[in-house]
């Protein structure tokens, strides 16, 4: 008896150690960007950080002048250097029948480009380019190996980008992508200097 009740004793000190040698800070929570786009949960296991982003957005106007491509920040990373293990990402994307051509997702930390029509490099460098044929579409990607962003100067964002090449459209204004489901993001706050 008095065995076990040493143990549990020393369990809950090792427990309440580690809570105060953690405590949540701002530096842990990052926060999101676009009210109406998304909602964010957020998960925490010691400095271990997981952000599930859900999201519903509408890239509207899409008129086949020229390239089409944009995006719309989902989430800030707090201050600090950002140390990102993994990321999944579940998006079902519907085209209204005016988008006649395959078309490209991402999420990146930064906004795509209006001029270009890949997604690569900062554009995609959390979730990478996803190609998506007309129609409704499940999207799926992952992170294929860690990353570390520099968000000391900057905090990072998270970006829904998108790009539909030229003459992948109809003339009509009024023809719309739009981009429903989760991002998960696994992370570390490495600091801020």
């Amino acid at each position: 008896m008095v065995r076990k009740t040493l143990i549990c004793a020393l369990a809950v000190v090792a427990v309440s150690a580690f809570a105060q040698d953690y405590p949540q800070t701002a530096q842990d929570v990052g926060a999101i960007n676009t009210s109406g786009t998304v909602s964010a949960v957020e998960f925490r296991n010691g400095v271990v950080n997981q952000t599930q982003l859900t999201i519903s957005k509408a890239f509207t106007g899409l008129d086949g002048d020229g390239i089409e491509s944009g995006g719309t920040a989902l989430y800030d990373f707090p201050a600090g250097r950002i140390f990102v293990l993994g990321a999944t990402a579940d998006l079902d994307s519907t085209a209204t029948a005016g988008v006649t051509g395959a078309y490209v997702l991402s999420l990146g930390t930064v906004k795509m480009a209006t001029t270009n029509d890949t997604l690569v490099t900062t554009s995609a460098d959390i979730i990478p380019s996803i190609s998506c044929a007309t129609g409704t579409v499940t999207a799926t990607s992952a992170l294929s190996s860690e990353a570390q962003f520099d968000g000391t100067t900057t905090a990072k964002d998270v970006w829904l980008n998108f790009a539909l090449p030229a003459a992948s459209s109809d003339n009509a204004s009024t023809n719309t992508i739009t981009v429903t489901g989760t991002a998960t993001i696994t992370w570390i706050n490495l600091g801020d200097y």
